[in-house]
């Protein structure tokens, strides 16, 4: 049976693990429940991150802020690997646009119709255009 919940929740789900992630859940469960919204993305998420103070000794040790960020999007992209492809899909698109905002914020117009883009933001994006690529590729390939 596939379930449909958020990330938010998910994450909460997976403090019993003894990993990276687990720690980090155990973190976001014990300390800043009320600084989660149960839905936004990931480049949301990974700001709330940026703003709260690290209290788990296991996130401590890993390195703080930059590790965790790291750890969440981990989280993330394993999150949306197990979703059902119909929600996945709208997930993907949703962090698309975030990251697509964020981006035009400082671009660099050089002549038309061509822009620069900061490399992370592209990364990003050739990351999540290449799963939703392959989120909506047919399960079975049709007869020729």
């Amino acid at each position: 049976m596939v379930r449909r919940v958020s990330f938010y929740i998910w994450l909460l789900e997976q403090r019993k693990r003894n990993d990276p992630i687990g720690y980090l859940a155990d973190d976001v469960f014990n300390y800043w429940r009320g600084d989660w919204p149960e839905n936004c993305t990931m480049q949301n998420y990974k700001d709330i991150l940026g703003s709260i103070s690290i209290r788990d000794t296991h996130m401590k040790e890993l390195g703080g802020h930059s590790v965790s960020k790291a750890i969440l999007e981990k989280a993330w992209w394993e999150y949306v690997d197990i979703l059902p492809r119909d929600l996945s899909d709208r997930i993907v698109m949703r962090e698309i646009v975030e990251v697509i905002k964020r981006a035009s914020i400082g671009v660099e117009k050089l002549d038309d119709p061509k822009y620069v883009v900061d490399g992370e933001y592209a990364l990003i994006l050739q990351k999540l255009i290449q799963k939703l690529d392959d989120i909506c590729k047919p399960l079975t390939e049709p007869n020729e």
